[in-house]
């Protein structure tokens, strides 16, 4: 079971296997279902957390108290390598799907970091890319583009991040809900059903029981930049 579990989390699956063995022997699975949460902002949280399976997001609370999703995760995924500097969590975490998680403490997993040096490397390469993204995100959120738009360059990221082939189309693999998009995308839930509508009627999406299925991705990117 350890192996199989191992091969699922990339992290762990290009690590030595002293140190994966050494991660495995000392964390634990830890089950949840769908809309629990893992950890809430300002709650102290002393362990690492790794998605086996499911998906999870990662957002905060803004004016009014809306949500406003910052990443999403799936399998294989560290969640809050953040805690690592001690503080309180910055941001919550929510299941989308019923989920299994790996918990190592954050002492364990210092352990395996310091005797490791290489798997640390793989850590930062992780956090890393998680900053690459936030940038990426940063970006798109520019206040001129316009509602349609902004959504069909953002089903598009997530296709090329969460797509699975199913024949020609591109399939993503998160159940997305009008209400969860909305959320991360940072707009209102009315606006973003009239919106997500025009882009089926373009024939640029598809859904079916809250997936998103991409007839054609370059077809949507192409719309997604046109001015």
């Amino acid at each position: 079971m350890k192996q199989n579990i191992r091969s699922n989390i990339p992290l762990l699956r290009d690590a030595k296997d002293t140190t994966a063995t050494y991660i495995l022997d000392h964390a634990a699975i830890r089950k949840y279902k769908r809309g629990e949460h893992i950890f809430i902002e300002q709650e102290q949280v002393d362990y690492i957390y790794i998605i086996i399976k499911g998906t999870a997001c990662l957002y905060r609370l803004v004016h009014n108290h809306e949500k406003r999703i910052i990443f999403i995760h799936q399998n294989g995924d560290i969640l809050n390598e953040v805690i690592l500097d001690g503080l309180k969590a910055s941001i919550n975490c929510e299941l989308l799907t019923d989920a299994e998680v790996l918990a190592i403490h954050k002492e364990r997993f210092l352990d395996a970091c310091e005797k490791d040096f290489s798997f640390m490397k793989i850590v930062l390469s992780v956090s890393t890319l998680r900053t690459r993204r936030l940038y990426h995100q940063i970006k798109n959120t520019v206040n001129s583009l316009r509602g349609d738009k902004k959504i069909a360059a953002k089903l598009w990221k997530l296709a090329k991040d969460y797509g699975q082939k199913e024949g020609n189309d591109m399939k993503i693999t998160i159940p997305f809900s009008i209400t969860t998009l909305s959320e991360a995308i940072g707009s209102r839930r009315e606006t973003v059903s009239r919106q997500v509508k025009l882009l089926a009627d373009h024939r640029l999406i598809i859904i079916e029981n809250k997936y998103i299925i991409i007839p054609d991705c370059d077809a949507l990117l192409k719309y997604a930049k046109e001015p």
